[in-house]
């Protein structure tokens, strides 16, 4: 019995490492934009180059899902093997090519960079389909550890942003020009030289450099292959996963179930209550119409909560930030990456269920995404520029607004399912791939 148990934690923990290869190379690239931006040719616009690129790149998420529906064949073990290796060669080649630049149409721009950022985006976003294919495989309790995981993956490569640092205050420093007059407008004088003097900004070096940074992602990488490798062959480990067929739920009823139960008492009530009406044939149409607007809602929530916190504040980050100073950039990359993670856990277990709090949590993010996106347009001489409080400000609004939209994100999240539980079995085509 203890050797079991001791085989059952051991096997949490290798889910729980096994998860943070998600985004964790993702994560880490972008974290590490406050040393970037300052190097590649790209400059500023850098992050909206990142988020573009991530946003198509949900396509192989589309593909995976189209895939697996027709073909009902399940093919996440596999392709979680090549999530893995594929982030972990793009991450060796970026430590050799990160700042090689290009020149297209007379402009560098640094296209390497830019093709890894890419394969690394299609494999992370195939992987938010792939990683849960691959959870239902597990009893339930292999849900938390998994979300730990998935967690770390923002929240490691930010303390390791924070502990690398940026270099500090930039300084500007006067350089003087050489330059010789031009001897073709028939002005130029034998021995006469002018001098120009222009203001250089001076970017101090990190703590350690961008290369190291990605040695780091790469470590924790392939301890995650080494993981998901042990998952899959070491015997007393495999004995662990559900059996498929043995019953209907046990494909993916794992993660629609007992997250469901685990968001609080008067979640699993409203299931309970709502199984035992579900035998009720008469006036059902109003209860069906409560449910589908209540579905809708919640949903909507969701878009919204994902398009101001993926979509819209990344892109952004370097204009809103950057004119406060390198520390208020990198503070603004940081902060709420790792305040996600611990507001997605709190959440978790106290959701709320109240449309009309989750509905002005909402109101107060986009306020805030909307002061944001004015400091952006207002660039590079936001509110407050030149003052401390204009950079506090700046981060403070910025952590608030993530911590609420990750709040909504996860209570939509739990909602959602509830809310598709009252329809029975319908909802398991609509979440499993291979149903």
């Amino acid at each position: 019995m203890v050797n079991s148990d001791r085989t059952v934690i051991l096997a949490k923990i290798l889910m729980g490492v096994f998860a943070m290869s998600g985004w964790i190379d993702i994560s880490g690239l972008f974290v590490e934009l406050s040393v970037m931006v300052h190097t590649l040719p790209e400059g500023w616009t850098l992050p909206s180059y990142y988020q573009l690129i991530g946003q198509v790149a949900n396509v192989a998420t589309i593909a995976f899902f189209i895939y697996t529906r027709v073909s009902n064949r399940r093919i996440e073990i596999p392709v979680n093997y090549v999530i893995i290796i594929v982030g972990i060669a793009s991450l060796v080649l970026m430590i050799f090519f990160w700042d090689y630049t290009i020149e297209v149409r007379g402009a560098m721009h640094s296209i390497p960079l830019l093709i890894l950022v890419a394969s690394l985006s299609l494999v992370d976003c195939t992987s938010s389909i792939s990683f849960l294919a691959y959870l239902s495989n597990f009893p339930a309790s292999f849900v938390g550890p998994f979300y730990v995981g998935d967690g770390l993956s923002a929240l490691l490569p930010s303390v390791a942003s924070l502990i690398q640092g940026n270099g500090g205050k930039t300084q500007c420093v006067n350089v003087s020009m050489t330059r010789v007059p031009n001897t073709t407008t028939g002005t130029y004088i034998p021995g006469d030289v002018a001098t120009d003097y222009q203001l250089v900004p001076i970017y101090p070096s990190p703590l350690f450099s961008v290369e190291a940074f990605m040695g780091f992602l790469i470590f924790m990488m392939v301890g995650s292959l080494v993981a998901y490798t042990l998952l899959n062959n070491v015997p007393k480990l495999k004995k662990l996963e559900l059996t498929h067929g043995k019953n209907e739920d046990s494909q993916y009823a794992v993660l629609l179930e007992n997250i469901a139960d685990e968001s609080g008492s008067e979640l699993s009530d409203e299931i309970s209550s709502d199984r035992a009406k579900s035998k009720i044939t008469n006036g059902d149409k109003l209860h069906k119409h409560s449910q589908e607007s209540g579905v809708i809602y919640w949903c909507v929530l969701q878009f919204w909560s994902c398009l101001l916190q993926y979509g819209v504040l990344g892109s952004i980050s370097s204009y809103s930030a950057l004119p406060y100073g390198n520390l208020v950039f990198l503070f603004t990359l940081t902060l709420p990456q790792i305040a996600n993670p611990l507001t997605c856990l709190f959440a978790h277990y106290f959701p709320i269920s109240n449309k009309f709090i989750t509905s002005a949590m909402a109101f107060a993010a986009t306020t805030g995404s909307a002061y944001l996106l004015w400091l952006a347009a207002t660039s590079p001489y936001p509110f407050l520029c030149g003052s401390n409080w204009g950079g506090f400000i700046e981060v403070a609004v910025t952590i608030i607004v993530v911590i609420l939209l990750s709040y909504c994100r996860v209570t939509s999240a739990f909602r959602t399912r509830s809310e598709e539980r009252r329809v029975g079995k319908e909802c398991r085509s609509r979440w499993s791939p291979y149903h």
